[in-house]
Formats: structure tokens, sequence, C-alpha cells
């Protein structure tokens, strides 16, 4: 089932994410006109990898993540 989320610049929408799961993992990202591409792209991958991180720890039993909380 893909997920998707909104990434908003205040109440601006700046994209949305759609992640499928196949398989290979895959992004559909639709960003909104005049916004820099690369920039939201960059976003997209930094939280994607956050949450590999964070799920990396929780198999191994860690917690923490990133910044050394757990985050929801």
């Amino acid at each position: 089932m893909p997920r998707r989320v909104a990434i908003s610049s205040g109440h601006h929408p700046v994209a949305r994410v759609c992640r499928e799961l196949a398989f290979r993992e895959k992004f559909l990202v639709d960003i909104a006109d005049g916004m820099n591409d690369v920039f939201v792209l960059a976003v997209v991958l930094a939280i994607d990898a956050i949450h590999d991180e964070r799920r990396q720890d929780e198999h191994r039993g860690m917690g923490g993540g990133v910044f050394g909380g757990s985050f929801p």
C-alpha cells in the first residue's frame, strides 16, 4: 500500500510524496510550481534516510536516532 505525505511551508503546499514499496522502493514526488526541485528532493531523501536509520536501530533494539532521541 503506498504511503502519501504532504510537505508544506507554513500553510502553502510545497510537495506531495507517495512512497511505493515493490521490488525496489519508489518515490513519486509532485513539486509545486516555483519551488526548488533539487532542494525538495534532497529533503525527501534526508527524511527517508532518517527513517531508515530509525528502523535499523529499532531492529537492533537500540532505539534513538540521528539526534539521540526517539521521535514518533
